[in-house]
């Protein structure tokens, strides 16, 4: 697993393939479900090799408490001086 540091606010990171294989970084630490802001995908991980695969949830089948990854590019509030960039690091 890539573990790294946004370039815009510094947070943890980890970075991984999408559902559709593209590099997508999601928040390091996880939240659990119930905490997470409605609306926005909610993602696991998992292994595949050495690249770290972000399998998307339905929040709907999740139970309490299962702990679960947001996407960088959601929570960054800096993010819009990225714009597709691949400036985090």
């Amino acid at each position: 697993m890539k573990i790294g540091h946004c370039a815009g606010c510094q947070a943890r990171i980890v970075w991984g393939l999408s559902p559709n294989e593209k590099r997508m970084p999601v928040d390091a630490t996880p939240v659990r479900v119930e905490d997470a802001p409605v609306g926005v995908a909610l993602y696991t991980l998992a292994l595949r090799g050495a690249d770290t695969l972000f399998i998307k949830m339905d929040r709907a089948a999740m139970p309490p408490a299962t702990a679960v990854h947001i996407s960088h590019f959601v929570t960054c509030p800096k993010r819009e001086q990225f714009s597709g960039s691949r400036r985090m690091q």
